[in-house]
């Protein structure tokens, strides 16, 4: 749907899963850009997942970089966040 209205999309590595489970793991850059061809992924880590068990701490401080990262944009654009599993408080 987002390719056919030309909508861009940034891929987020601050915006994932909170890694608890082994389905939490994330695929290298370059298998998501197979997967994905119209997407840049070229700017992630080759491991952009948590190495384990992720704390409520550490997924507290990622949420925070990404409000930030949110708050510095003076662009005047709209965001859409797209996530699944997430639970950010405020």
């Amino acid at each position: 749907m987002l390719a056919i209205h030309k909508v861009p999309v940034e891929i987020m590595h601050e915006v994932r899963e909170q890694a608890a489970f082994t389905c939490d793991i994330g695929s290298p850059p370059a298998v998501l850009a197979g997967r994905f061809p119209q997407h840049d992924f070229a700017h992630l880590p080759p491991q952009w997942w948590h190495g384990g068990i992720e704390s409520a701490a550490e997924t507290s401080e990622r949420a925070n970089a990404f409000r930030a990262r949110m708050a510095r944009r003076r662009d005047g654009a709209t965001t859409l966040l797209v996530a699944t599993g997430l639970s950010f408080k405020r």
